[in-house]
């Protein structure tokens, strides 16, 4: 795939645009309409996917701009506090639907076949307690799938999901539980349990060294998978500590368990970390991460799996994982981002991203992201890897009135043995 030629590579644009054209028209037209509408004055809620260290256990679901429980703690108490204890519970969501069409086959005017697909959802945050001292957070969502998507409603992944599908050509409805957790801060240390977000990853896609989140890259935003989990972080002065982890599996042999030391030093934000993962082979997870500026800002992962069944880990068969990233912005309008992420050694050690039966060699990602103005934002997504696999993804978003926004959507994938698809449609949402 990265040997495409850019002939092959105009020629494939071409037949993009204009498979869109043939079959997304009417979805096309309806959110064009929409982008189009005027607009109050409320600007587009601001979206990040930087760790944010001083909300260790808030809301890990970063790049989710309306409706995240970090604005839930934001928010005005629903329910004020009982009597001699602080905080409250605070209570936010978000409400969105969403339809389109599905192509398999596109450009093969013989094979196409189309389906239209659509959905409905509700997702409710909760915050309660004091967040500098004891607190719990919770989020909750229902899922409503139609057409071509509910007929993938059975490969969603399993851990914290219910599907439910009470007719064959019904819809499937979706719940799903992304948070529920406790957690406590102490002058010694700051404890957490529960069903939480543990992100370790300095890439924004691509990330070998994060063994807890798996990102979802098949929206029109980033997301990490949730884990249940006990963690412990102990500082050791205001920018380094020991950060304690260990997923609550059934059989704690088939868990992940270990330690990352996080710190910073002349400008480099670095963390080093050691895990037991348990889960398939076991094997022993060594890793280093970093961040820095330098004209560019640049993070770096590098990981070793080495084979760890029984007795001490084993250095033959081993894996091994690199990842390089860099980040621009100008005018803080216009934000790109490029990672690239090699496997090397036993790819059997190599633990497979999302989709993945195997992991690939080499696989590459990158974004733009442009800010029209306040209420309009562009974003463009490319991920590529050297088995010839690729999605590509487009989307177009507006605030359209006070918390409502509108987006237009496009994404082209193709990934043996699964058809060539393209995807366009349009989603509009309401937080609250």
């Amino acid at each position: 795939m990265l040997a495409v030629s850019r002939r092959a590579g105009r020629r494939a644009a071409a037949a993009f645009v204009a498979a869109t054209a043939r079959w997304a028209t009417p979805a096309l037209a309806a959110a064009l309409l929409a982008l189009a509408a005027p607009a109050s004055a409320v600007p587009a809620s601001a979206e990040g996917s930087a760790f944010d260290p001083d909300a260790f256990f808030a809301s890990g679901d970063a790049a989710r701009p309306a409706g995240s429980a970090a604005q839930a703690a934001d928010a005005p108490a629903v329910f004020p506090p009982a009597a001699g204890t602080p905080g409250g519970l605070r209570l936010n969501g978000e409400a969105a639907a969403s339809a389109g069409v599905a192509v398999l086959s596109p450009f093969d005017s013989a094979a196409s076949a189309a389906q239209y697909a659509g959905s409905g959802s509700l997702r409710l945050n909760a915050i309660g307690g004091d967040r500098n001292a004891a607190k719990f957070e919770a989020s909750v969502s229902l899922e409503t799938l139609y057409g071509a998507a509910a007929d993938k409603a059975a490969a969603l992944p399993a851990a914290g999901l219910l599907v439910a599908r009470p007719a064959p050509d019904g819809p499937a409805i979706v719940l799903g539980l992304e948070k529920l957790f406790v957690s406590v801060h102490t002058p010694l240390a700051d404890i957490a349990a529960g069903r939480m977000i543990v992100n370790y990853g300095r890439g924004g896609a691509l990330s070998p060294v994060d063994l807890f989140a798996t990102v979802g890259l098949a929206g029109t935003e980033l997301t990490r998978s949730p884990n249940d989990a006990a963690r412990v972080r102990v500082p050791f002065g205001s920018f380094s500590g020991l950060d304690l982890v260990s997923t609550l599996h059934p059989s704690p042999a088939q868990g992940v368990v270990g330690a990352r030391q996080y710190g910073y030093l002349a400008g480099l934000d670095y963390g080093l970390s050691a895990f037991r993962d348990g889960r398939e082979a076991g094997a022993l997870v060594a890793g280093l991460d970093a961040k820095f500026d330098l004209i560019l800002g640049w993070s770096m992962e590098a990981v070793a799996r080495l084979p760890w069944e029984t007795g001490a880990p084993a250095i033959a068969g081993a894996g091994y994982s690199l990842m390089l990233g860099a980040d621009y912005s100008v005018g803080g309008k216009l934000f790109l981002d490029a990672e690239l992420e090699w496997n090397l050694g036993e790819l059997a050690m190599v633990r497979p991203p999302a989709g993945y039966q195997t992991a690939p060699r080499l696989r590459g990602f990158g974004s733009v992201s442009l800010t029209i103005d306040e209420l309009s934002t562009v974003d463009l997504r490319a991920l590529v890897d050297a088995d010839g696999a690729y999605q590509l993804s487009f989307a177009a978003a507006r605030s359209i009135a006070a918390g409502a926004r509108a987006i237009l959507f496009a994404q082209l994938a193709d990934s043996a043995p699964a058809p060539q698809s393209l995807s366009v449609g349009a989603s509009l949402s309401v937080a609250f």
